[in-house]
């Protein structure tokens, strides 16, 4: 049994963090697992199995797993206002150099391996550090890193962050598309790179998937977006395209989500009188009850690694429209739904494709 530290930012809802407590739930039994969260905090804490070990850090390194709401204290508000100015004007290796020095843990376990299991932010962002961190803990033996973003892509690549990659054991990709990309920019790294996909709980996904499951209007195609409310999430544009949308159509866009654009989309939705035809249902901790009876799940990303929700989506079988990132032709392809070119015109397109022959794609994965 080998004994593993994982460590992640936090325990808040998100892509992540629900692949975290899935491979909690299926390996916690099979290794002596404990978790590091550099800010202990977020709903999922309590989904982490009992005999699991909850640490965190007493490091300036906890202000990377936290939003300025999260700090309670005058002193805590100042002290990580100034690391987000320091990587903003000097970049983050400066700041994760300065908050190094309060690093004084008090873990005294060893471990046959260190997990990483969030990837390298960009590299003016004060968030994550969870590579950097593994990489400063002394009690540990192999380290690992997972990635779970689109690296040539999603902006997040970077000399500094080339260079703490190159520093792990291992490098474990989020699927063979993530593994292609990630190798494309860091060659050199090959022999240490593989191929997994996130840990799901496949049977979780289905039984709350039933509990109270959301009544959708059968007049209408229920379309579902679950994702943060981000730039890189499309979620703008998807409302935009549904603003376009010939009004007679019978079509409604339900979003699953919060984040930075909420007050955008909310605007949108007033100024553009769509309060009939894109519903906005917040953050939920049970998304699947929302899954579960819709007509299908939009994915509008502007970039991707291997998205959790994919997964989730073939559980319920669950037809998936996506733009075409970097693991959907890999993971949806033709078989789980349509993959569009990644564009507003394409996008619209499979919208329209979908609502005119809803036979031939709706349809055909309710019946599975």
């Amino acid at each position: 049994m080998k004994k593993i530290l994982i460590v992640d930012c936090n325990a808040k809802l998100g892509g992540i963090q629900k692949a975290l407590i899935s491979f909690l739930r299926q390996q916690h039994t099979e290794n002596d697992i404990s978790v590091l969260f550099l800010y202990k905090a977020g709903s999922l804490l309590s989904e982490i199995p009992e005999n699991v070990k909850v640490y965190t850090t007493e490091s300036d390194f906890k202000y990377m797993g936290m939003s300025q709401a999260d700090c309670t204290t005058i002193k805590d508000k100042i002290k990580r206002a100034l690391y987000v100015v320091i990587s903003k004007w000097f970049g983050q290796e400066i700041a994760v150099r300065i908050a190094k020095l309060s690093l004084r843990e008090r873990i005294s376990e060893s471990f046959d391996e260190v997990i990483s299991f969030s990837h390298m932010a960009d590299e003016r962002s004060f968030y994550g550090g969870t590579p950097q961190y593994v990489l400063n803990l002394k009690n540990s033996g192999k380290k690992t890193c997972y990635i779970h973003c689109d690296y040539l892509h999603s902006g997040n690549r970077s000399l500094y962050s080339d260079a703490v990659y190159s520093k792990f054991d291992e490098i474990i990709c989020v699927s063979e598309s993530t593994k292609n990309a990630f190798l494309e920019a860091l060659p050199q790294l090959r022999e240490k790179v593989v191929a997994k996909y996130n840990y799901i709980d496949g049977e979780k996904i289905r039984r709350l998937a039933q509990e109270e499951p959301y009544i959708y209007d059968d007049e209408y195609i229920n379309a579902i977006v679950v994702a943060r409310l981000t730039k890189e999430k499309g979620i703008l544009r998807i409302v935009r395209i549904f603003e376009s949308l010939n009004k007679d159509i019978k079509i409604r866009l339900y979003i699953v989500g919060d984040g930075k654009e909420r007050n955008d989309i909310v605007e949108i939705i007033k100024t553009a009188n769509l309060k009939d035809k894109v519903i906005l249902l917040g953050e939920q901790e049970n998304p699947y009850r929302y899954m579960s009876n819709a007509d299908f799940l939009v994915v509008p990303s502007y970039h991707e690694a291997a998205p959790v929700i994919y997964q989730e989506a073939i559980e319920l079988n669950l037809m998936v429209l996506t733009t075409r990132t970097t693991s959907a032709d890999e993971m949806i392809g033709e078989t789980h739904g349509l993959v569009v070119d990644n564009n507003d015109e394409a996008l619209r397109e499979g919208v329209l494709k979908i609502i005119s022959t809803p036979h031939v794609w709706i349809n055909r994965f309710r019946k599975k």
